[in-house]
């Protein structure tokens, strides 16, 4: 019995795979010298849009930058100025920040990290501005300017689109 069906498989399944592997051979022949100009553009489109795929990947729609603003500001509050907003090389957004004083900066900031829609928040820079130079008035001419920077928290891309 044992023989007959390797005898089978011999005469009949080798002869019928070897057919349908030469059909597949002269397939593969055909879209290679017919289709080889689309196959190496579409190759090099590949190869530009994985390296575009962290690029991609940071991208956030301009209008989140602003709807953070509304939730950490509701409304406009004496003192509190917004200078700009901008975004680093390495795909981090910033908010550059005046307050009168560094209390009311540490406020803002804490605004900022007890947000649950952005991450990784620091204060990446604060200086004192001196409105004024004249002496007498260098009290009540102090500001606070720093910038805070943060990511927001990954969602679905379609959310962004």
């Amino acid at each position: 019995m044992w023989l007959a069906l390797i005898l089978f498989n011999g005469l009949v399944v080798d002869r019928v795979k070897a057919n349908w592997q030469d059909a597949i051979d002269k397939k593969e022949k055909r879209i290679e010298s017919e289709y080889s100009a689309i196959l190496r553009q579409n190759g090099e489109l590949v190869k530009k849009t994985q390296a575009l795929e962290s690029v991609v990947q940071l991208d956030i729609n301009p209008d989140r930058l602003f709807q953070l603003k509304e939730e950490i500001f509701p409304f406009p509050e004496q003192g509190i100025v917004i200078d700009g907003y901008g975004r680093e090389r390495d795909g981090t957004f910033n908010v550059t920040i005046r307050t009168p004083d560094l209390f009311t900066f540490s406020r803002v900031a804490r605004r900022f990290t007890s947000n649950e829609s952005i991450k990784d928040v620091y204060v990446s820079s604060v200086s004192m501005v001196v409105a004024n130079q004249n002496p007498t008035l260098l009290d009540q001419a102090r500001e606070i300017s720093g910038r805070i920077r943060f990511n927001f928290v990954e969602t679905d891309i379609s959310q962004d689109l």
